[in-house]
């Protein structure tokens, strides 16, 4: 369970400004469900998903983790670009309380770097980078898995391995997600609950496998009697063929 208690969070531009992106949101997020993240500002969707992590902190209130939650799948800002990749896997290995040397051996196998395992990891390729970033988190296993990628699009899936995709369905089944989503009907095929992220507040959707658009506009109208999505604004979060 993630529980926000009074949180808000408020951002500065680079001239000066505040932004408020959440304000005063109380919240039980439950850890052992596969919840789909919709917003009408997708560019904040990272700084929720950081929140989350504990990668960024409330500008008020508490967040409080009563679960294993992943930093950010993906996230590679604990890498050292100059440490190797070997070095750089037992760093997040120990930060984590993961046991180091299995954790180091089975990314190493895993990975199929062979001889760039022991490179710096900053001459690693792109590529090879995100794949790490995945591969690394996967590895230990986490009660919550956190994702800003939206992993309910097909396109997301087709660029790991057999070998990466068998490890994530592995660790799914025992473990709660939360993913980034911008299509209702994809996140019905890994997802059974939903997030919805609107105008500074949180709402969770207990059953999206069979919400339909007017189920949406009515509950989401109900919450946000000041200002409710309009439809316009509900294809763009949850897909055009919602």
């Amino acid at each position: 369970m993630i529980v926000f208690e009074g949180v808000s969070k408020v951002l500065r531009t680079r001239f000066g400004q505040s932004r408020s992106i959440m304000a005063s949101v109380d919240l039980r997020i439950p850890s052992n469900r596969r919840i789909a993240m919709f917003s009408s500002s997708p560019e904040d969707t990272p700084i929720l998903i950081n929140l989350l992590a504990g990668i960024t902190l409330p500008t008020a209130g508490r967040i409080r983790r009563f679960a294993r939650v992943s930093f950010p799948v993906g996230y590679q800002g604990g890498f050292d670009q100059q440490l190797s990749v070997r070095h750089n896997v037992a760093h997040v290995a120990r930060m984590y309380g993961n046991d180091v040397p299995s954790t180091v051996e089975f990314v190493r196998e895993v990975s199929g770097l062979r001889d760039a395992f022991d490179k710096p990891f900053g001459h690693l390729p792109a590529r090879d980078k995100n794949h790490l970033g995945w591969l690394v988190a996967y590895s230990i296993p986490f009660d919550l898995y956190l994702h800003a990628t939206d992993v309910t699009n097909p396109g997301v899936a087709s660029q790991f391995g057999e070998r990466m995709l068998a490890l994530i369905e592995a660790r799914a089944r025992h473990a709660g997600m939360i993913v980034a989503a911008r299509s209702l009907k994809n996140a019905r095929t890994i997802c059974d609950m939903g997030l919805v992220f609107h105008r500074g507040r949180l709402v969770l959707l207990d059953d999206i496998e069979t919400l339909t658009f007017a189920d949406l506009q009515t509950r989401l109208a109900a919450v946000f009697e000041d200002a409710p999505p309009n439809v316009p604004t509900l294809r763009r979060m949850f897909g055009p063929e919602v």
